[in-house]
């Protein structure tokens, strides 16, 4: 038999098939309306979305059912690897099927392969020694597949979505029936493949839409849609709950009318930059008017989408080309960081005024010693009295004492002045001891009963049972007077003042410490505080009053004080109905002993007479301040001691040195140049360890407590009242040593 035998047969075949179709018209027309119908199933499949696969294989099937001898795939094209995936094979051998699954897409790769990459029909006659099939002849032969024609998928795009193939299984060519069969499944399966994935991609961007409207709705910040006008088209529930809005209300609204007036022209300035594409976002930090008109910091970050016409079916909303501009905002709430900034800025002030206050407390209490010492002087004379307690003579005064007497008391408010302004220093010393709080706050009560015109009624609320705290009793009574007196200054025609003392439980933010903590709160049914004030009344120096009627230090010490014992001050008030102000203060759970630190003192000796004047004791007297070392040696003279005095510790240090055991005592400034009161301390006792030591200064530090204690110093009295106080104290120590050291 001739080597083409098999192919010249099976184009007997179809020839004949072909001529007995053409020949016999029922038959033809019959075999043709069945194909048809079959392919109006498939595009009904497609149409209807039935699975990819299954519609693949139809179109197999439809074919294969026109010949018996004729078996068929369908390869889809992975673009991502550049191969061709298994897509229909009803009738091929598994195992062949498998073994061609993943076949590049080149040249020379078989039919499929090369029909894919070149884009055109690959025709093989012969599979057993057609170059195509060098690589995968192996697979083919072993199954009794001979001749390939593979048709690429095209889409209307031109790209190839796969190919479809016709096997035989003895080499020949196809007829132009068989063609006509090949292109028809062609076209039908490229209608199903891009069918679907436009539904793949449809669903994609309907999953990409409910993914990005999740976003939208539930983001934690808040997010609008604004027209080129600034008009708001859509806002998530964030900013909705943020400004207190409704949906629906914002779309009334514009962002220039819930923006604060006085940063609405930074925003239009930025906002009109980004319009006209000189940048493309800008992020400010401004205040928001809630609907309730109270104010809403919010960090806003926008930005533009050009061509929104045809975002989200905006395009009825959208009247002129401009408005194609699609403004997005983002708007997180930094109230909370706003307000924490402000409590920064207003401790690094008190720091601040706490350093200044530290640093003048030296020398104005020098000055205020040096007038108040002057004046005393001044008016024993002029009564004609040394005594140290003349200044309380009833002796009507004449105009010079008179004078005398309003500087007298004008220094002792200065005074006054200096030590509330200490009360800020985190240096100052508060002498802090385990006790009640009920009985100081009753105290107070008691006070402002006495003093608070008759309009004004006082209540207390105290718990019953014992609250203890750690305090310094001074500190606190100043405190709870402070709030007092704010209280009756907010109630000009009368009203209630309320004392309430209760235990309570911290925000976890504002406490530094679990468990209940002790509530002192002082209430007014005054006038009420501006919100605008709100976050000032605590500044050193603000103050509402008229000139004359405070200095604006009341709250800032409450606020200074509550700090220098672990707690804080909470304020809540409303225009027209009152104030309340909580000092939220820690609880300890029982009494505690607590050791202040207490000068190193001897037993006084059997017979001593106690305070009384000076018995020609020898005084060492220092202090940089020489109108004050003068005043000191008078006050000392007049006391009946003997005084040697210096304006520089290195001076009276070496003094001492030259002659320590003439020295009865030593008196000396703690803050000076050169060296401190305590470097002075420490020279003496290297010579006289027991010998009394005073230390004079302008305020307590915690600095000095340490050498306080360890150097043994006596007393320590604070400016301007030490000179008057020195005699006495001098008097007191020396009278309570041993014999000669």
């Amino acid at each position: 038999m001739p080597e083409d035998a098999p192919s010249s047969r099976s184009h007997r075949v179809a020839e004949d098939s072909a001529s007995r179709q053409a020949g016999d018209d029922g038959l033809s027309g019959a075999r043709e309306a069945s194909f048809l119908r079959g392919q109006q199933r498939v595009l009904e499949a497609t149409a209807t979305g039935v699975a990819l696969p299954l519609v693949l294989e139809q179109i197999v099937r439809l074919i294969e059912s026109q010949s018996d001898d004729m078996l068929c795939s369908i390869l889809l094209v992975d673009r991502a690897k550049r191969v061709l995936r298994h897509g229909a094979a009803p009738r091929l051998p598994a195992a062949f099927s498998q073994a061609i699954d993943g076949v590049p897409i080149g040249p020379g790769q078989g039919s499929c392969g090369s029909a894919a990459f070149s884009g055109e029909v690959v025709e093989v006659e012969d599979i057993a020694t057609h170059p195509f099939w060098v690589d995968y002849r192996g697979q083919a032969l072993p199954h009794g597949l001979r001749a390939c024609w593979s048709s690429p998928i095209m889409a209307p795009t031109g790209d190839v979505l796969g190919t479809f193939a016709m096997y035989y299984r003895e080499p020949r060519l196809p007829n132009e029936v068989e063609r006509h069969w090949v292109q028809a499944a062609t076209h039908l399966a490229g209608i199903a493949i891009v069918a679907d994935r436009s539904r793949e991609v449809e669903a994609a961007l309907h999953q990409s839409e409910a993914e990005l409207r999740a976003v939208f709705d539930h983001a934690a910040i808040g997010i609008a849609l604004v027209s080129s006008e600034g008009r708001f088209l859509r806002v998530n529930r964030a900013l909705c709950h943020m400004l207190d809005y409704e949906a629906h209300e914002f779309r009334q609204l514009t962002v220039a009318a819930l923006t604060h007036p006085e940063d609405l022209q930074q925003d239009l300035a930025l906002a009109s930059d980004v319009m006209a594409g000189t940048r493309e976002s800008y992020q400010v930090d401004k205040r928001f008017l809630k609907k309730d008109g109270s104010i809403v910091w919010g960090r806003f970050t926008g930005s533009l989408v050009r061509g929104a016409e045809h975002v989200d079916g905006l395009q009825s909303r959208l009247r002129h080309p401009l408005e194609g501009l699609l403004g997005i905002g983002m708007i997180e709430d930094i109230s909370a960081q706003k307000r924490l900034e402000a409590q920064v800025l207003r401790s690094q002030r008190l720091d601040g005024l706490a350093r200044l206050a530290g640093g003048l407390a030296h020398d104005f209490n020098n000055l205020l010693t040096t007038i108040e010492g002057s004046v005393r002087l001044a008016l024993d004379e002029l009564e004609g009295d040394n005594s140290p307690n003349s200044m309380n003579d009833p002796v009507t005064p004449q105009p010079t004492r008179s004078a005398l007497h309003d500087i007298h008391r004008a220094t002792a408010r200065a005074s006054d002045l200096v030590r509330r302004l200490l009360a800020f220093s985190p240096d100052s010393e508060p002498q802090r001891t385990t006790r009640q709080i009920a009985p100081i706050a009753s105290e107070v009560a008691r006070l402002l009963g006495v003093k608070l015109p008759a309009n004004v009624v006082v209540r207390e609320e105290l718990e019953k049972a014992p609250i203890w705290v750690r305090a310094d009793a001074t500190q606190l009574h100043q405190a709870v007077m402070n709030l007092a007196t704010n209280a009756f200054q907010a109630m000009p025609e009368g009203g209630v003042l309320t004392l309430r003392l209760v235990l309570a439980e911290p925000a976890p933010s504002e406490a530094k410490s679990s468990g209940p903590w002790a509530v002192l709160s002082v209430s007014d049914s005054g006038v009420g505080i501006d919100p605008a004030h709100c976050e000032q009344v605590f500044e050193p120096f603000f103050t509402t009053q008229p000139p004359g009627q405070g200095v604006g230090l009341g709250l800032a010490i409450v606020q200074a004080i509550a700090a220098a014992h672990e707690g804080f001050v909470r304020l809540q008030s409303e225009v027209g109905r009152g104030s309340t102000f909580e000092l939220w203060l820690p609880v300890v759970s029982a009494p505690e002993v607590t050791v202040v630190p207490s000068p190193v003192r001897v037993q006084p000796q059997p017979g001593a007479t106690g305070v009384g004047p000076g018995r020609d004791e020898h005084i060492l007297f220092v202090d940089d301040e020489t109108i004050i070392v003068r005043l000191a040696k008078r006050e000392l003279e007049r006391a009946g001691f003997r005084a040697t005095t210096f304006d520089d510790p290195e001076a009276a240090v070496a003094a001492f040195k030259r002659a320590p055991d003439t020295f009865d005592a030593i008196v000396t400034d703690a803050s000076m140049p050169k060296l401190s009161g305590f470097d002075v301390a420490r020279e003496v006792r290297l010579q006289r360890p027991l010998i009394p030591i005073i230390v004079i200064s302008g305020g307590l530090w915690n600095r000095d407590s340490h050498d306080i204690e360890r150097l043994g110093i006596g007393e320590l009295l604070l400016k301007p009242h030490a000179l008057q106080e020195l005699a006495p104290t001098l008097r007191r120590l020396l009278d309570g040593l041993a014999p000669s050291t």
